[in-house]
């Protein structure tokens, strides 16, 4: 029947139990299909597929679901929040090539493959693509548990949604997804989203090599863009690769965020091209940052977490284009016998916004740190020891800070210490003010001046001579910087100098 009228429509009142038989043309589109839970309708003419689904939730088997070049399958829902989740039963991977349409939300999982073609287009109200299973129950009580290890999946084409999710071991995009994005990795993942396009997504340790990258344009403006893929261990561990573009810009108060994620102990991001977005997190036991990475945070923030982090060339290159757009943190995570270093090799230098070095254990800084700002909100924060009785931070290069910005510090769960900054040796002798405070040298002093001071005998030392009572008892650190040409000219008096 099916070879002999290809031009027939064909409706069908389906039920739970009834069969979906479409005449087959050219294997462009499903065949084979089954409802399995709730009521549909299907009917073809030529190269296009309509389903027209009367309850929320509706399940069909497929023996494939494939759609050709020209060909389109179009899916008429109750609402916005309705959901059809076709599986594949048969043996042949999913290729669109042409287009699906949706008004309300499409699930497609087929453990033998998927791949939008660069023809392909998806336009639902949401749409996930898994390789991995998910039960009937679970699905029809709205638990999108996924689980198993079937083949990967790529998109070439366009796809768009409130929400997109494309789920197996290896997903791959080069192509453009529109909406709040989740590629996920993993044998064992849970996503959660409701229809306003909020989305959470959690992969388990997983069983297999895992693999997401982003070769494309993902753009989440006002939602959220996930790149995550874990591993159990070493030798099965989660990679994420970035060399394309995510955008998670914000529409009006609804702040888009970026999040790069591979597990702490085993997993590995590669981090290039370009993030856009108010919140940025990159986060893995191990994060590359390529030298051509662009993160700009529109005045909001960046978060780097990795294990153990060396900030050279590369790495400073990058953070200081990010600080142009926002702060940015590193921090780390110790993991066994890692045990969450910070170390600067490199300068960074930047102008507005605040750097925060946050490690486990200690920080070292053997390069310059200079930030030009002189607000406070531009400067550098420094929390050392958060999961450590014995870390410290240690200053072998200049910090060099403007007047008014901000220098803090920070040990494990201790109160933070906020300093003021040094740069001139009249703002040196007004310690003398607070002799309680904390205080930093954010520049090299030339002292010269004080040669003149009162009356030749120069430079009042802090806390003044011989009074216990006016002892300095703040805080006092030089930051690797000296002051030089200082006159204490004071023959009557011992043991005083810069201190009295």
């Amino acid at each position: 029947m099916t070879s002999t009228l290809p031009r027939m429509r064909l409706a069908i009142a389906l039920s739970a139990t009834t069969m979906l038989t479409p005449p087959a043309l050219a294997q462009t589109l499903p065949t084979g299909g089954q409802v399995v839970s709730g009521q549909a309708t299907i009917s073809q003419s030529g190269n296009a597929m309509t389903i027209n689904q009367s309850s929320d939730r509706m399940i069909a088997n497929w023996q494939s679901f494939s759609i050709g070049a020209g060909s389109s399958v179009t899916f008429n829902q109750p609402g916005a929040s309705s959901v059809a989740l076709n599986r594949v039963v048969g043996q042949d991977p999913s290729r669109i090539l042409g287009s699906l349409s949706a008004n309300g939300q499409v699930f497609l999982i087929n453990p033998n493959g998927i791949a939008i073609g660069k023809t392909g287009s998806v336009q639902t109200g949401g749409f996930v693509a898994s390789t991995l299973g998910i039960s009937n129950a679970d699905f029809l009580a709205g638990r999108y548990n996924f689980t198993g290890s079937g083949g990967a999946i790529t998109n070439e084409g366009s796809i768009s949604g409130k929400v997109v999710a494309l789920i197996s071991p290896s997903v791959s995009n080069s192509g453009t997804i529109t909406g709040s994005t989740a590629l996920a990795a993993g044998t064992d993942v849970l996503l959660d989203f409701n229809g306003d396009g909020l989305l959470s997504v959690e992969v388990k340790a997983s069983t297999v090599k895992t693999l997401v990258e982003n070769k494309g344009l993902i753009r989440a403006d006002g939602g959220l863009a996930i790149l995550t893929a874990k591993g159990a261990s070493d030798a099965m561990k989660g990679v994420v690769n970035n060399t394309g573009v995510v955008q998670a810009a914000s529409i009006g108060s609804k702040n888009g965020r970026i999040l790069l994620l591979g597990d702490a102990k085993h997993g590995e991001v590669n981090a290039g091209g370009t993030l856009r977005a108010r919140s940025v997190e990159t986060s893995a036991a191990k994060v590359n940052l390529a030298a051509d990475l662009k993160v700009d945070t529109l005045g909001g923030h960046w978060l780097i977490d990795p294990v153990n982090i060396t900030i050279d060339a590369n790495y400073a290159g990058v953070l200081q284009t990010a600080l142009a757009s926002g702060d940015v943190t590193v921090t780390t995570s110790g993991s066994g016998t890692d045990e969450g270093n910070v170390t600067v090799n490199s300068a960074v230098t930047w102008g507005s916004h605040i750097l925060t070095l946050r490690a486990d254990n200690n920080i070292v800084i053997n390069a310059p740190l200079t930030s030009t700002g002189t607000t406070s909100s531009d400067g550098l924060v420094l929390q050392y020891a958060q999961t450590t009785a014995t870390g410290g931070y240690t200053i072998n290069a200049p910090v060099n800070l403007a007047a008014g910005s901000l220098f803090q510090t920070q040990k494990g769960t201790d109160a933070a210490i906020t300093y003021a900054v040094i740069t001139d040796v009249d703002a040196l002798q007004n310690i003398n003010i607070n002799r309680s405070g904390n205080y930093v040298l954010g520049a090299n002093i030339d002292a010269s001046a004080t040669a003149g001071w009162n009356g030749g005998a120069g430079f009042t030392p802090i806390g003044g001579i011989g009074d216990i009572s006016k002892y300095f008892s703040g805080i006092f650190d030089g930051l690797g910087h000296r002051i030089s040409n200082l006159t204490i000219n004071r023959p009557s008096s011992d043991n005083i100098g810069l201190f009295g």
